[in-house]
């Protein structure tokens, strides 16, 4: 018997252009382990080593991640105006740590157009590579590296915006509605 799986669907942002300004953010669902973790690392050994402010954006953050708010780490709770937030923002930090799955605050990022660094475990569900469709950091000094590049490589945001937007054509509807019924 055939099955078709049909993954997460995203959106095409064709008019978002990368911002020059210095921000990031993370959105969390706080009932998965896997993303307090990954927001921790970004506070405690990312952020300090970079000029960004960081944006966490999630309902109800636990004390563990609201104890880390600054004039760098800014916690926004739940962000009801999301395209006007994510219009905003010039890259999105997303280390997936561990875990498995596909990420969907990458695809959420990558099909808007804004730049994502990530660690080799994000980007394998989406099948994306290192400086062409995402920013890959594996430890605590190429994640930063990452960073950094993106807010002074020229270019580099404009590029990954582009490729980003291409890769997620495929988690589209569009995409999926023929895939569907050419299965059929």
């Amino acid at each position: 018997f055939n099955s078709f799986i049909l993954p997460c669907l995203y959106t095409i942002n064709a008019e978002f252009t990368p911002k020059t300004n210095i921000n990031a953010y993370i959105i969390c669902n706080w009932l998965h382990a896997p993303n307090k973790d990954a927001t921790i690392y970004i506070c405690d050994k990312i952020v300090p080593r970079t000029n960004i402010k960081f944006y966490i954006v999630g309902k109800h953050p636990p004390k563990e991640i609201v104890s880390r708010a600054s004039e760098k780490i800014i916690i926004c709770g739940a962000e009801y105006r999301l395209n006007t937030f994510l219009s905003n923002m010039s890259m999105c930090l997303a280390p997936t740590l561990y875990g498995a799955g596909i990420n969907g605050k990458i695809g959420e990022a990558l099909a808007y157009g804004i730049p994502v660094v990530t660690t080799t475990l994000g980007a394998l569900p989406y099948k994306l590579v290192h400086k062409e469709s995402v920013m890959i950091g594996d430890d605590e000094d190429s994640y930063v590296n990452c960073v950094n590049d993106l807010l002074t490589k020229n270019g580099l945001k404009e590029k990954l915006s582009s490729n980003g937007k291409i890769i997620m054509t495929k988690f589209t509807s569009d995409y999926y509605r023929e895939s569907f019924l050419n299965f059929i």
